[in-house]
């Protein structure tokens, strides 16, 4: 009877040990850390309340140095421009590889499109920047994620399209990395709008749909700003609270507990 009792107390250790190492990775508030070159201040109160609304910490950067980086968990950038890069990118690539290597998450959408191939993990990746070719007409190719079924609604075919435009261009499904999902598409389900990739740790979501233009101010249609980029930020940082380790500690705690039950019933046997 006490054997028993003592290995049931054994368990009942360990599965605390785990259950807290779980609750420590759930409870830590996510921080978006958002970066735009832009005079649009609309586009930022709105971005912050897109943020905010989804339960998680805003805050706006003024640089992506490593400082700026250091204390959030999802970096989204977005590039207003539709004829040149953010320069802040190239500039401190080093500081956003490693943020992302270590388990942070990259949410990057452009104008430009082409710029995306200066990402990190996207180098190989072939944009292809297109204004006319159903441009206007978005597809889901997977439903599987929060960005289509999320918190804020439901994304199908005709939710995102009859935009100006709908988006911008796309990356050839060809060239995409073997770890990336492609979400949306256009019409052509080669031509990737939505997707995202591992990098090291972490992850980098790339989007052709210049979102900032129905979030800044009020073009239709309202799915944009009311459903996908609630949607989208919440994704992302399920993506983020999925990358937290767990704690050696616990790690430490349930392997140590697992060798005494060994131990100990190599005794009884």
């Amino acid at each position: 009877m006490k054997i028993a009792i003592y290995f049931d107390m054994l368990k009942k250790i360990l599965i605390t040990g785990l259950l807290f190492s779980s609750y420590i990775a759930s409870s830590q508030a996510t921080t978006v850390g958002f970066f735009s070159v832009t005079t649009n201040n609309n586009f930022f109160i709105n971005v912050g309340q897109i943020v905010s609304d989804a339960g998680l910490d805003f805050e706006q950067l003024a640089d992506l140095n490593a400082d700026s980086l250091a204390n959030i968990d999802v970096l989204w950038i977005a590039n207003r421009n539709n004829l040149n890069p953010i320069p802040d990118i190239n500039t401190n690539y080093t500081a956003i590889s490693n943020f992302v290597q270590a388990g942070g998450v990259l949410l990057f959408q452009s104008r430009l499109v082409t710029d995306s191939s200066s990402l990190p993990g996207a180098s190989g990746i072939s944009f292809v920047r297109d204004l006319n070719n159903n441009g206007t007409d978005v597809n889901v190719l997977n439903n599987t994620t929060t960005v289509t079924n999320g918190p804020a609604g439901f994304i199908d075919d005709t939710t995102l399209d009859g935009g100006n435009k709908s988006s911008h261009g796309y990356a050839l499904l060809g060239s995409l990395p073997d770890n990336s999902l492609s979400i949306f598409s256009r019409p052509d389900a080669t031509e990737i709008v939505d997707f995202t990739y591992q990098y090291g740790n972490g992850d980098v979501y790339i989007s052709t749909i210049p979102s900032d233009y129905y979030i800044g101010g009020t073009a239709t249609p309202d799915a944009f700003k009311g459903i996908y980029a609630p949607n989208l930020v919440t994704y992302a940082a399920e993506l983020s609270v999925a990358n937290v380790p767990v704690p050696s500690a616990v790690w430490f705690l349930g392997t140590g507990l697992l060798g005494l039950l060994g131990l100990n019933k190599k005794k009884i046997a």
